[in-house]
């Protein structure tokens, strides 16, 4: 398992040196992850929701992944409370613990370390137990804690996302799939092109992904909010993936889906989390601490997990 984890690193140190030497500046990884979120990862999420099956019990991974969100969320906001945090600071906490990479970086994971069947258990956990939950609830927490003005323009938003656009495909597609081929049992030149075009994308999220988290770390942030990003990383990458660790044990599912559910949970802060902590008035910078921190933390997490896990 670790010469599948392993790798990770060495694309983020790869993605670090670039910008320390000039070839890649921070502007330029934020096209990256643009690319990623319009291109590569919609190619993924198609592809998995299109045709692969759906195993037993996979429903429950968006259950489970609120049940962390929840878990981080109070963890987060005691400490916040206790210390008399801020309120800006503390939005950025709760947020940016919470939220992970589940996406760019978990599903490829999943899918490498342990097949297909994980794919598509790490793309339902994304799609509709993170995503869906952070144009709404996430973003909410955010304004609230920023002081700006909620609208439900911002949940509307992500029926516009590139995400749910190639969900509602990728279903839409699968629910057609049986008369299509009852009719037409020959696969069309449009439609291999089409298949093989997003097979040519999909490989390409994981390893941009990492580079762009190379690009963005800046560890001077880190030491500047070190008590909370220390508390970040105890309710993202153990605390989360422990809830699930728990239910997975307790009400299933099992096998490959659960290990794609715990993988899920144990993943690092998002990489536009700083970003995103900015637009509703948070702090940015303890955003983006936080998915240095706790990327650098699953260097050891990451390992601990998937041992656990087992192969």
């Amino acid at each position: 398992m670790l010469a599948i984890i392993l790798p990770i690193f060495v694309l983020i140190a790869i993605g670090y040196a670039l910008r320390r030497t000039g070839v890649i500046e921070t502007e330029t990884s934020y096209r990256i992850v643009g690319l990623i979120m319009n291109v590569t990862y919609p190619a993924t999420l198609f592809l998995a929701l299109a045709y692969t099956p759906f195993p037993a019990g996979v429903w429950k991974a968006p259950l489970w992944s609120v049940v962390t969100l929840l878990g981080s969320g109070l963890v987060t906001l005691a400490y916040a409370r206790l210390t008399n945090m801020d309120n800006p600071t503390a939005g950025s906490l709760v947020f940016a613990s919470a939220f992970g990479n589940t996406g760019y970086l978990g599903v490829p994971l999943a899918m490498m370390a342990y097949g297909e069947t994980a794919r598509i258990s790490a793309v339902v956990f994304d799609t509709f137990g993170v995503s869906m939950i952070l144009y709404g609830f996430g973003f909410a927490i955010l304004a609230a804690f920023g002081g700006e003005v909620f609208s439900w323009k911002t949940v509307l938003a992500f029926f516009r996302t590139p995400t749910f656009l190639s969900a509602a495909a990728a279903l839409a597609v699968r629910a057609a799939l049986p008369a299509w081929n009852a009719h037409f049992p020959e696969p069309w030149l449009v439609g291999k092109i089409v298949s093989q075009t997003l097979h040519l994308l999909m490989p390409l999220t994981f390893p941009l992904a990492a580079i762009s988290l190379g690009v963005n770390l800046r560890i001077r942030a880190v030491t500047e909010y070190f008590p909370q990003v220390v508390v970040a990383v105890i309710a993202k990458v153990m605390v989360m993936p422990l809830l699930a660790y728990g239910l997975i044990r307790l009400l299933g599912p099992g096998g490959v889906t659960g290990q794609a559910i715990v993988l899920e949970a144990a993943m690092p802060g998002g990489l536009v989390v700083g970003v995103l902590c900015g637009r509703f008035g948070c702090n940015a910078r303890l955003g983006a601490a936080i998915t240095v921190g706790t990327t650098l933390a699953t260097i050891v997490t990451l390992p601990f997990w998937t041992h656990l896990l087992g192969p």
